[in-house]
């Protein structure tokens, strides 16, 4: 299996698995650290694939784990501090649309 699908397939499960929490409490608050997430995950997993430990990725594996560390931080605080995100509350309720929107922003990460 090519590591480019194996890194789609994560993504997609994770977004999947967090897109049923979210659906049936009717909330949008795991959307964006989710999106944080998948950038660390394709970090990882493609750090750790690929076996070459190398000071260059290293480098790069850490900034972008960092990065995406800062991005899910700074995004939770917004969600705390703005409360509920806007670009939700028309297709919260339709399950298509919710699932549609989750998915592709996983698949951005990617």
């Amino acid at each position: 299996m090519s590591h480019l699908f194996v890194v789609l397939l994560l993504i997609l499960l994770l977004n999947y698995a967090v897109f049923l929490i979210a659906y049936k409490q009717q909330t949008d608050q795991y959307t964006d650290v989710t999106y944080a997430f998948s950038f660390l995950l394709v970090a990882v997993f493609s750090f750790f694939s690929v076996r070459d430990f190398s000071t260059s990725k290293c480098f790069l594996f850490i900034m972008v784990a960092l990065w995406s560390l800062r991005l899910g931080i700074y995004m939770r605080s917004r969600i705390i501090q703005e409360g509920e995100d806007v670009r939700f509350t028309n297709i919260r309720p339709i399950l298509d649309d919710f699932s549609d929107f989750l998915q592709f922003k996983g698949l951005e990460s990617v």
